[in-house]
C-alpha cells in the first residue's frame, strides 16, 4: 500500500513556502513536485525558506519527519528574529 500525506500535513504551517503572486497564480493547487523542476527554483531560494533543496527525494512515508524538522527550523529562526527585535526595542528605551 502506498503511503499518503495527511490533510493536516498539507495544511501545516511548515508545509507553506512564501512565493510571489504571479508564480502562485501559475502553480495554483498543483503538486509541488511538478513545479519545482519546471520553474528551476534555485538552491538559495529553498535555503531562504529553510527547505532542503533535496526535499524532492524525501519518500512519502518520511514526509512527516521532514515536515517536523522544517517546523523546528522555522521556529528556531522565528525565535532568533524575535529575540533580535526585543533587544533592539530595549536598546531604544534608553
Amino acid at each position: 500500500m502506498e503511503a499518503t500525506i495527511e490533510e493536516s500535513q498539507i495544511d501545516a504551517l511548515a508545509n507553506i513556502a512564501v512565493i510571489g503572486p504571479s508564480i502562485n497564480i501559475r502553480i495554483s493547487a498543483k503538486d509541488p513536485m511538478s513545479y519545482v523542476t519546471k520553474y528551476e527554483i534555485s538552491r538559495d531560494k529553498w535555503e531562504q525558506q529553510f527547505i532542503d533543496p533535496n526535499f524532492t527525494m524525501v519518500p512519502t512515508e518520511k514526509y512527516g519527519g521532514w515536515l517536523e524538522f522544517r517546523a523546528k527550523r522555522l521556529a528556531q529562526a522565528s525565535n532568533e528574529f524575535l529575540a533580535g527585535l526585543r533587544a533592539s526595542l530595549k536598546g531604544n528605551e534608553s
